[in-house]
C-alpha cells in the first residue's frame, strides 16, 4: 500500500479554521475523487522540553489505492483542490508533500 503524506505548518490564529475547512470541505472533496480508501489527520503538539511556537503542524496521511490512482489525482484533480486552499489561507501555510510505501505492519488489540 502507498501514502500520500502532506505535511502543512500553519499560523496558529488559523488553525482551528484551517482544520475545520479541511474535515468540512476539502477532505470530502479528496475522498470523493475516488484516489484514496481513507486518511488520517494528526495536529503535532509540543513535548515538553520542546518551545511554543506560534506555528501550528498538521500531517494528514491519505491511504491510495494504487500508484496509478495518486498519479491520476495529482493530475486530474490537486492542481484545483491546491488552489482552493491557497486563496483561503495563502500566505499564512507552508506545504510538504511526499509519498511513502509500506513496508511491514502489525497492530495489537
Amino acid at each position: 500500500m502507498c501514502y500520500y503524506v502532506v505535511h502543512v505548518i500553519i499560523e496558529k490564529s488559523r488553525a482551528e479554521e484551517w482544520l475545520h475547512w479541511m474535515q468540512q470541505e476539502h477532505l470530502p472533496k479528496v475522498m470523493a475523487t475516488g484516489a484514496f480508501s481513507g486518511y488520517l489527520i494528526c495536529r503535532k503538539h509540543a513535548l515538553p522540553n520542546e518551545t511554543p511556537s506560534d506555528k501550528c503542524p498538521f500531517v494528514i496521511q491519505y491511504q491510495c489505492h494504487s500508484r496509478q490512482h495518486l498519479d491520476r489525482y495529482l493530475t486530474e484533480h490537486a492542481p484545483a483542490l491546491r488552489r482552493k486552499h491557497e486563496q483561503l489561507f495563502g500566505g499564512q501555510f507552508t506545504a510538504e508533500r511526499e509519498l511513502w510505501q509500506s513496508v511491514d505492519a502489525a497492530q495489537k488489540d
